[in-house]
Protein backbone atom coordinates (compact mmCIF):
# COMPACT_ATOMS: atom_id res chain seq x y z
CA UNK A 1 0.00 0.00 0.00
CA UNK A 2 2.78 2.53 1.02
CA UNK A 3 4.60 1.90 -2.68
CA UNK A 4 1.25 2.57 -4.21
CA UNK A 5 1.05 5.27 -2.23
CA UNK A 6 -3.01 4.19 -0.87
CA UNK A 7 -1.44 3.79 2.80
CA UNK A 8 1.16 3.46 5.23
CA UNK A 9 1.11 0.43 7.08
CA UNK A 10 3.01 -0.12 10.18
CA UNK A 11 3.72 -3.13 12.90
CA UNK A 12 2.57 -2.98 16.93
CA UNK A 13 5.17 -4.64 18.89
CA UNK A 14 6.26 -4.20 22.47
CA UNK A 15 9.26 -2.13 23.52
CA UNK A 16 11.26 -5.83 23.25
CA UNK A 17 9.80 -6.38 19.94
CA UNK A 18 7.30 -8.93 20.69
CA UNK A 19 4.47 -8.64 17.79
CA UNK A 20 1.02 -7.45 19.00
CA UNK A 21 -0.66 -6.08 15.87
CA UNK A 22 -0.81 -3.96 13.16
CA UNK A 23 -2.01 -0.32 12.32
CA UNK A 24 -2.56 1.54 9.35
CA UNK A 25 -3.73 4.71 7.16
CA UNK A 26 -5.59 4.58 4.38
CA UNK A 27 -5.31 7.72 2.18
CA UNK A 28 -8.22 8.78 0.30
CA UNK A 29 -8.03 8.63 -3.65
CA UNK A 30 -9.80 11.03 -4.06
CA UNK A 31 -8.91 13.71 -1.92
CA UNK A 32 -5.64 14.02 -0.58
CA UNK A 33 -7.17 15.83 3.27
CA UNK A 34 -8.74 12.66 4.23
CA UNK A 35 -7.46 8.84 5.82
CA UNK A 36 -9.23 6.23 7.49
CA UNK A 37 -7.27 4.25 10.35
CA UNK A 38 -8.08 0.44 10.86
CA UNK A 39 -6.51 -1.46 13.47
CA UNK A 40 -6.03 -5.22 14.90
CA UNK A 41 -4.26 -6.85 17.88
CA UNK A 42 -3.34 -10.57 19.01
CA UNK A 43 -5.54 -11.47 21.78
CA UNK A 44 -2.39 -11.55 23.78
CA UNK A 45 -1.93 -7.57 22.79
CA UNK A 46 -5.60 -6.58 23.96
CA UNK A 47 -5.92 -4.43 27.30
CA UNK A 48 -2.40 -2.88 27.37
CA UNK A 49 -3.62 0.42 25.32
CA UNK A 50 -1.26 -0.23 22.75
CA UNK A 51 -3.98 0.11 19.95
CA UNK A 52 -5.12 3.21 21.44
CA UNK A 53 -1.28 4.35 21.29
CA UNK A 54 -0.61 2.65 17.97
CA UNK A 55 -3.88 4.56 16.73
CA UNK A 56 -2.42 8.27 18.39
CA UNK A 57 0.68 7.92 16.78
CA UNK A 58 0.06 6.94 13.29
CA UNK A 59 -3.13 9.88 13.60
CA UNK A 60 -0.39 12.43 14.60
CA UNK A 61 2.23 11.66 12.07
CA UNK A 62 -0.28 11.63 9.24
CA UNK A 63 -1.65 14.67 10.31
CA UNK A 64 1.98 16.46 10.62
CA UNK A 65 3.87 14.45 7.79
CA UNK A 66 1.12 13.90 5.33
CA UNK A 67 -1.41 16.93 5.63
CA UNK A 68 -4.04 15.03 6.37
CA UNK A 69 -6.99 16.95 7.63
CA UNK A 70 -9.52 14.37 8.51
CA UNK A 71 -9.12 10.83 9.40
CA UNK A 72 -11.96 8.21 10.20
CA UNK A 73 -12.66 5.44 11.96
CA UNK A 74 -15.10 2.92 11.19
CA UNK A 75 -16.38 -0.20 13.65
CA UNK A 76 -19.22 -2.67 13.99
CA UNK A 77 -21.29 -1.69 16.17
CA UNK A 78 -21.34 -4.52 18.35
CA UNK A 79 -17.24 -4.21 18.66
CA UNK A 80 -17.44 -2.04 21.71
CA UNK A 81 -13.32 -2.44 22.68
CA UNK A 82 -12.89 -0.85 19.54
CA UNK A 83 -15.13 2.46 19.91
CA UNK A 84 -13.43 2.61 23.16
CA UNK A 85 -10.02 2.82 21.68
CA UNK A 86 -11.17 5.66 18.86
CA UNK A 87 -12.70 7.17 22.22
CA UNK A 88 -9.33 7.02 24.42
CA UNK A 89 -7.61 8.46 20.89
CA UNK A 90 -9.85 11.32 21.19
CA UNK A 91 -11.78 10.36 17.97
CA UNK A 92 -15.59 11.61 17.72
CA UNK A 93 -18.18 9.29 17.20
CA UNK A 94 -20.13 10.58 14.13
CA UNK A 95 -23.38 8.41 13.68
CA UNK A 96 -24.60 5.15 12.59
CA UNK A 97 -23.83 4.28 8.67
CA UNK A 98 -26.66 1.98 8.02
CA UNK A 99 -25.87 -1.08 5.69
CA UNK A 100 -22.20 0.41 5.21
CA UNK A 101 -20.17 -2.78 4.83
CA UNK A 102 -20.67 -5.36 2.77
CA UNK A 103 -20.63 -8.85 3.88
CA UNK A 104 -21.22 -11.91 2.42
CA UNK A 105 -24.10 -12.66 4.81
CA UNK A 106 -25.39 -9.08 3.58
CA UNK A 107 -24.89 -5.30 4.55
CA UNK A 108 -24.02 -4.76 8.13
CA UNK A 109 -24.04 -1.46 9.95
CA UNK A 110 -20.73 0.56 11.10
CA UNK A 111 -20.36 3.33 13.67
CA UNK A 112 -18.09 5.95 12.11
CA UNK A 113 -15.72 8.11 14.24
CA UNK A 114 -13.39 11.40 13.22
CA UNK A 115 -10.31 12.88 13.83
CA UNK A 116 -9.67 16.35 13.28
CA UNK A 117 -6.13 17.91 14.07
CA UNK A 118 -7.53 20.80 16.66
CA UNK A 119 -8.49 17.79 18.58
CA UNK A 120 -5.47 16.86 19.73
CA UNK A 121 -4.87 20.59 20.73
Amino acid sequence: AWDEGSGAPFAIETAEGEPLGAVEVHLSAIDPGLAGVGYWLRPEGRGRGAATEAVSLVCEWAFRALGVERMSLITDPENVASQRVAERARFRREGLLRAWEPTRDGRRDSVMFSLLPRDLL
